[in-house]
């Protein structure tokens, strides 16, 4: 039987009272007595009802970001190394404020993860079972365990033993053993939750805005390099983006793209003698913006009245060139790892339709 769906957007006003499916008791959702904004990655026409579907209750001043950013500089990423034509830069070994490494996307291991809320444990593993006894940061469903130096392999916290976000028991995704010792956690990806066969949330978690910060990087390099630096990671739904940097000298080049998880930087042309990767103070927005009336911007507690510093997301083919596909807002003062990034989006009917989440990336 064919399947019929309309994409959107809808408004659903409730049915009529006295009616013989009337029921005065419901509750409203993103299907009845309601309105909201589906999440498609959520959602196929048809799909069984054993599938959840989520979304955002309302459509106005969604909270898509909520987050204090590290404090902002040239050499927070890659410290300085000597680049060479043609070859990848090589990636931090160690965790920093700014950078967390090893992190994963499914079966892409490696990536160097930015801006993360970073938890710090001493525990062990016996089977699916990880029992914390000193935790720095909060663990949550969701939070993927790793090692820095490779002990075990990562895995993702998918329930709650003892534990509730601190000390305890937590439950995870895959069996192991380890005796004990210093592990990290680092948020999992927002991408399409995970769900059960009943519906319960058994994988990386739905929507998080203190996890959806990504910023653009940028590239300083010396004198005489004019080699264009292409970075290649993921953005902060884990989806692969593009981005290449034209160097100019004793410059520093900042990106326009907002990047999560970098894979790698390689520069083709003439290169300098040194160059560092630092991170910029322009954030992405997590759903897509056309004008800068559908967004909501407080910055160190102070709400953002002007549009300096906004761009919105591409609105044609995006290319490794082009800006971010679902716009940016450049802070206009300096992140110091003290103030809080707040940003409220009210999609517009008219971009919904065509792509919540901007147009494919490059």
């Amino acid at each position: 039987m064919a399947v019929t769906a309309f994409s959107g957007p809808l408004v659903v006003f409730g049915e009529a009272a006295g009616g013989m499916d009337s029921n005065p008791d419901s509750g409203p959702s993103l299907f009845a007595g309601g309105v909201g904004i589906i999440d498609n990655r959520t959602y196929s026409p048809g799909q069984s009802s054993s599938k959840m579907s989520a979304g955002w209750y309302g459509t106005s001043a969604i909270t898509t970001i909520d987050f204090i950013p590290t404090a902002l500089g040239a050499a927070t990423v890659m410290a300085s190394q000597v680049p060479v034509n043609g070859t990848p830069l090589v990636l931090p070994t160690v965790n920093t404020a700014v950078v967390t490494v090893g992190a994963r996307l499914g079966s892409v291991t490696g990536l160097v993860l930015i801006d993360a809320l970073r938890v710090s444990v001493t525990a062990s593993i016996a089977g699916n079972v990880m029992t914390v006894t000193v935790n720095t940061g909060t663990i949550t469903i969701g939070t993927v365990i790793f090692s820095a130096t490779g002990a075990i392999t990562p895995t993702t916290v998918v329930g709650y033993g003892t534990g509730r976000g601190d000390t305890g028991t937590y439950i995870l995704d895959s069996s192991q053993t380890f005796a004990s010792g210093a592990l990290i956690g680092a948020p999992g990806l927002n991408g399409i939750p995970k769900v059960g066969s009943n519906n319960s949330q058994t994988g990386t978690g739905l929507y998080n805005p203190m996890t959806m910060a990504a910023r653009a990087l940028s590239i300083t390099t010396a004198v005489g390099d004019t080699a264009v630096y292409t970075l290649r990671g993921y953005d902060a739904y884990g989806v692969a983006v593009s981005e290449a940097l034209q160097a100019a000298g004793a410059t520093t080049v900042s990106g326009k793209k907002a990047i999560k998880y970098l894979q790698s930087i390689t520069p083709v042309g003439t290169v300098g003698a040194t160059v560092t990767v630092g991170t910029t103070d322009i954030f992405g927005f997590p759903l897509y913006s056309g004008t800068f009336s559908d967004v909501s911007i407080t910055w160190a507690g102070t709400v953002v009245t002007a549009s300096t510093g906004y761009l919105a997301g591409v609105g044609g083919v995006a290319t490794s060139t082009t800006g971010d596909v679902r716009g940016t807002y450049a802070v206009q003062s300096a992140s110091d790892g003290s103030k809080r990034l707040l940003v409220r989006q009210s999609p517009s009917p008219l971009f919904i339709g065509s792509g919540l989440y901007g147009v494919p990336q490059a």
